[in-house]
């Protein structure tokens, strides 16, 4: 897994800032943030498919909640929820990327449809 940044700018035009880890394998895709205690309120982990899949979560193996939002190819969001430890499964949407962030990000924020999401890679690409 890599350490990334993710930027996503809601209606308002700000721009959020977080730490991300991005899941590319299959082995870091299927662990996700499986063993971990919690997350700060700026970090995250990015679901990265490299393609549009139907992707589905769980979160079997997690120990608190997490907001999971779903994004098109154009770093859009198209589906959220809020997932509680172990729900075995959430629902499936065609997505490029999942991104799973602190329970309570989406509403915070005020995350919607209009919400861009941007991954700055410390190598190279951009979401």
């Amino acid at each position: 897994m890599t350490n990334e940044t993710l930027f996503i700018k809601t209606a308002d035009g700000v721009n959020h800032c977080f730490l991300v880890w991005v899941a590319r394998s299959y082995a870091d895709l299927d662990r996700g943030l499986a063993g971990l205690r919690g997350l700060d309120a700026d970090r995250g982990m990015v679901l990265d498919f490299g393609s549009t899949i139907l992707a589905s979560v769980t979160m079997r193996g997690m120990l608190f909640p997490l907001d999971i939002v779903f994004l098109n190819s154009g770093g859009f969001v198209m589906f959220s929820t809020t997932a509680e430890p172990n729900d075995r499964f959430l629902r499936s949407s065609m997505a490029r990327w999942v991104v799973e962030l602190p329970a309570g990000t989406v509403k915070r924020l005020g995350i919607d449809s209009s919400a861009h999401f941007r991954l700055v890679a410390r190598a190279a690409g951009v979401l």
